[in-house]
C-alpha cells in the first residue's frame, strides 16, 4: 500500500499546546482583575454596615432623649451597645464611641449639658481610614472628626 504524499494528514481532534496557554493567559488577566475589585467590595460593606450601627446608635440616642429631655451616655461591652436601657448589637469588630456636645463642634463638659452628640464607629476591615461619624448638631453623617 501506497500513502499519498500529497494529501495532508487528518488533523487529530483536540486543542494545541498554544491554544490552551492562550486560554489560560486570558482566564489569569480576568482573574487578575477581578480580585482586586471583589475584595475592595469587602470594605466598603464593612463601611455600609459602620454607617447603619452609627444611625441606630443615634436614634437610640433621640429616643432616649424624647422621653427624659436629656442625652444618655452609651456604653460598649462586646458587640452591645448600651443607652439607658436600650441595647443595640454591632457588626462584628466594630467600635462604636459617643461624645457628648456644646455645640457641632466643641465636646459637652457633661451628658446633662449636652445639646447634642457625635458619634464615631470604626472597624479596622473598613474601607474609611477614621471611620464613620455621625453629628447631630452638624446634620448627620460627617467627614467632620468629632471633638
Amino acid at each position: 500500500m501506497s500513502r499519498d504524499l500529497t494529501r495532508p494528514a487528518a488533523r487529530a481532534a483536540g486543542f494545541t499546546l498554544i491554544e490552551l496557554l492562550i486560554v489560560m493567559i486570558i482566564v489569569s488577566v480576568l482573574a487578575g482583575i477581578a480580585i482586586p475589585v471583589l475584595l475592595n467590595q469587602r470594605g466598603k460593606a464593612v463601611d455600609t454596615d459602620l454607617k447603619g450601627d452609627v444611625r441606630n446608635v443615634a436614634a437610640m440616642l433621640e429616643n432616649q432623649y424624647a422621653g427624659t429631655q436629656q442625652y444618655a451616655a452609651a456604653s460598649q461591652s462586646g458587640r452591645t451597645v448600651t443607652v439607658g436601657t436600650e441595647d443595640l448589637t454591632v457588626s462584628a469588630g466594630t467600635t462604636v464611641t459617643v461624645t457628648p456636645l456644646a455645640d457641632a463642634t466643641t465636646a459637652a463638659g457633661t451628658w446633662a449639658a449636652a445639646a447634642g452628640f457625635c458619634v464615631t464607629a470604626s472597624n479596622p476591615r473598613g474601607k474609611s481610614p477614621g471611620g464613620v461619624k455621625f453629628n447631630s448638631l452638624a446634620g448627620g453623617l460627617t467627614a467632620l472628626a468629632c471633638p
